[in-house]
């Protein structure tokens, strides 16, 4: 069974992906650009490089989500 054989489509879809600038989290994040997802990745700094995929990048926006006004800017943010 090929890698894509269970790819599916999120082209026009807004993602958000928390913690999403390494590791298992900005390869998500990777999935979901390679997907046609538009994705928001969030974090307390700013990354030295933000996930990308087929020519995609990942928007990227300081956020401390363990302040409940913060995550609910962040999520606005996506929409």
């Amino acid at each position: 069974m090929d890698d894509q054989s269970h790819a599916m489509d999120f082209t026009g879809r807004a993602v958000l992906v928390t913690g999403g600038t390494r590791g298992l989290g900005a390869a998500i994040a990777r999935a979901f650009l390679a997907s046609g997802a538009d994705v928001l990745v969030c974090g307390r700094s700013t990354p030295a490089a933000l996930p990308s995929a087929g020519g995609r990048e990942a928007a990227f926006r300081v956020a401390d989500l363990r302040d409940p006004v913060a995550a609910a800017d962040v999520v606005v943010a996506t929409a």
